[in-house]
């Protein structure tokens, strides 16, 4: 059964004269919610018929449900067994993304998506923040760093990712001498020089309801751009149409 197609999701950003949609990877892809508000997004003047600006190349899902939900969705022509992703050889992989070996394709992606596990931060049940889960994001790190180097990385997480250890590191890691020093974050939504870092950090939290879906929900969504790209100062966080 494939997902509802919901709207547009904040923060995509292409250009909407691309001949060739850009080439995404989704990391802990789920069913494919975070690609689908990229495949959906249409910028202003550019019709329906032209086609989507985005594009998967690759998922990494380890739940085989979900996985085949995303394979479903995005690449059908993988097929699977029963209903079922097949044995990696295709777009999504499926298991956890320590074992995941890159094929080369992945290095054509531009933009890299992902919602790390959320368990030890999340409201819903008991947070533990020595929850080993909490470090995978560190697999999304190094597959940005090491072995995709996309323009663009976007992370997804619960509000209280951005109060955690790891949100620190992540904005340690893009210092000079860390692993994603090569990338800049993008300023938060109303950031000000003389913001202190807990107010910054507050401002990355955006909800789902000021862009028009029916539904409050508040999401951290954290945006990266590589120190290279050309004008990456002008990328910015979307204004609010519903607020």
């Amino acid at each position: 059964m494939t997902v509802a197609e919901p709207a547009p999701a904040p923060g995509a950003v292409a250009g909407p004269s691309a001949d060739e949609p850009v080439a995404l990877v989704d990391l802990f892809a789920g069913c494919g919610g975070f690609t689908r508000g990229f495949t959906a997004f249409r910028p202003a003047g550019r019709p329906e018929s032209a086609g989507p600006v985005f594009r998967s190349v690759l998922a990494i899902e380890r739940d085989p449900d979900a996985a085949a939900t995303y394979t479903a969705n995005f690449h059908p022509e993988d097929g699977g067994r029963e209903g079922h992703p097949g044995d990696g050889t295709g777009h999504v992989h499926t298991g956890d993304i320590e074992h995941w070996q890159p094929t080369g394709e992945e290095t054509a992606a531009e933009v890299v998506l992902g919602g790390p596990p959320c368990q030890g931060f999340s409201g819903l049940g008991k947070r533990d923040p020595d929850d080993p889960r909490n470090k995978l994001w560190r697999h999304y790190v190094r597959i940005v760093s090491d072995v995709i180097r996309p323009k663009v990385f976007v992370i997804e997480n619960v509000d209280r990712f951005l109060t955690s250890p790891e949100f620190h590191d992540l904005e340690v890691e893009t210092r000079p001498g860390g692993e994603l020093a090569d990338y800049r974050l993008v300023d938060p939504p109303g950031a000000e020089e003389s913001d202190t870092p807990a107010e910054r950090r507050r401002r990355y939290l955006l909800n789902a309801a000021d862009y028009g879906v029916p539904q409050t929900r508040r999401r951290a969504i954290v945006i990266g751009v590589r120190r290279d790209v050309p004008g990456p100062e002008t990328l910015r966080y979307p204004e609010p149409t519903h607020a």
